[in-house]
């Protein structure tokens, strides 16, 4: 039994009543969204394939058909879905800009950044274009042209801890350790979970002899990752050197019990 025919047949079309196209088109586009929950990019392909068979003038389906495409690695077939797409809504900045990005991967940067730069032009308050941008100034080793434009991606959308990151990481590499603190601290009041950059936080105040506040970052980060003995070990060494000898001590205890052949362990515990 063919997709539509499915989809057609749970519209009601087993009775005298006509087809309802919309209910097929719902059934439809349903499940594409249930294929790309469960990973099944291809099989959601097939479904959003039949899903344009009943509406090709659609563009939100043809972006849709060209981030799946581009998540399969058929990156000429998305450009094609997204040129589509285009089309139909030549002014969309969201199509515009994941067009851009397939470019980018493919090492069309040029004609990528000439498309961003003119996205930013037509609608300056949409950071996506802005980040993408970054992202390909960064690649190009221009660190301080990507951070002018994530510092205006996080004026657009302060509320995305995913560009506070990339802020903090690109600060990190023009030696902005402060700016790279500060974005970190950014990232992580939005998304407390987010485990790699208390990591990264730690390490920062780590190298700035900040010890008091990396242990308290690398302990954030092991709550997270409790088996991770290195990173625990980390978190002991800064409790220590922050001179809280009580807390470094219970933590070596702790280690110590679960990694008893460890030199390392023994001869700091036993200070």
């Amino acid at each position: 039994m063919s997709i539509l025919i499915a989809c057609a047949l749970t519209a009601g079309c087993i009775t005298e009543k006509p087809v309802n196209i919309t209910e097929v088109q719902n059934c439809l586009t349903t499940s594409v969204s249930n294929e790309v929950f469960a990973g099944n990019n291809s099989q959601a392909l097939t479904y959003l394939d039949a899903a344009l068979t009943l509406n090709s003038t659609d563009p939100g389906l043809w972006a849709q058909s060209g981030a799946l495409l581009m998540n399969t690695g058929e990156s000429d077939e998305a450009i094609a879905a997204y040129d589509r797409a285009l089309s139909l809504d030549p002014g969309n900045a969201s199509i515009r800009t994941s067009r851009a990005i397939i470019l980018a991967a493919t090492n069309q940067t040029e004609e990528a950044s000439k498309e961003l730069e003119e996205v930013i032009r037509d609608n300056s308050k949409f950071s996506p274009a802005y980040t993408a941008l970054a992202k390909i100034r960064s690649d190009e080793g221009r660190d301080e042209d990507a951070l002018a434009l994530y510092d205006n991606a996080s004026n657009i959308s302060p509320n995305l801890p995913s560009i506070w990151v990339a802020k903090a990481e690109i600060s990190m590499k023009v030696k902005r350790y402060n700016e790279a603190a500060v974005s970190y601290d950014n990232a992580l009041k939005l998304d407390k979970n987010d485990a790699e950059s208390w990591r990264a936080l730690g390490d920062l105040l780590r190298y700035s002899r900040r010890y008091a506040e990396a242990a308290v970052a690398y302990g954030r980060f092991n709550s997270l990752n409790p088996d991770n003995l290195e990173e625990q070990k980390i978190e002991a060494d800064l409790l220590f050197r922050s001179m809280k000898y009580d807390q470094a001590a219970e933590k070596y205890s702790m280690l110590f019990d679960k990694n008893q052949n460890d030199p390392d362990i023994l001869v700091k515990y036993a200070k």
